[in-house]
């Protein structure tokens, strides 16, 4: 935060470490424009970007028609405190209360690593194998669960969900691995 700045824009990866920097700001007289991820508790931040709350919603309903509101879960999700990630997460929970059958067996972090997502899916495939379906939050959770998921001869037994366009999110909805994805607009946010 400097002196002559104007403004500030912001896409948020720590969301507890940010809310002091913002703080900051605000004390200054600095606009922040937050892009992608909100700190809705933080009022002197204009917001551009997604509902990630009602993308977790979506997602959870389209699981639910997909199943037949059975099935057990696993999230991996990039970063524990970012806010966007949890809203997703939170959403999703939400729209499957009115599903019995839809349990959430666990919620387990990457660090926005393909390789720690991929490892975490094959350590959790180990622990509970009940689980079905697996919700990559981030592009880079989904693809180390697509490349681990690719691997057993019993793949089309899982159903798997994102939340981004990457390349390997859309060749494996051709494939028939990825069942869907919801899409952001990032460039557009910008």
């Amino acid at each position: 935060i400097y002196p002559d700045v104007d403004g500030i824009i912001a896409h948020l990866s720590n969301d507890t470490m940010a809310a002091e920097l913002l703080d900051k700001a605000d004390s200054a007289g600095i606009p922040v424009v937050l892009v992608g991820s909100d700190i809705p508790e933080k009022e002197c931040c204009t917001y551009v970007g997604s509902d990630n709350y009602m993308a977790g919603q979506m997602a959870a309903k389209l699981l639910c028609e997909a199943t037949g509101g059975r099935a057990n879960i696993a999230f991996i999700s990039g970063l524990e405190k970012q806010n966007a990630q949890n809203q997703k997460i939170q959403g999703f929970r939400d729209g499957l209360a009115q599903w019995p059958g839809m349990e959430v067996i666990c919620v387990e972090y990457s660090q926005m690593d393909s390789v720690q997502a991929a490892q975490t899916t094959q350590t959790l495939l180990k622990a509970y194998p009940e689980i079905n379906v697996f919700v990559g939050i981030t592009a880079p959770d989904l693809e180390g669960i697509i490349k681990t998921i690719e691997q057993r001869l019993n793949h089309d037994a899982y159903h798997l969900i994102g939340f981004d366009d990457s390349a390997t999110t859309i060749s494996g909805i051709r494939r028939g691995v990825v069942m869907a994805s919801i899409v952001e607009e990032p460039f557009a946010m910008g």
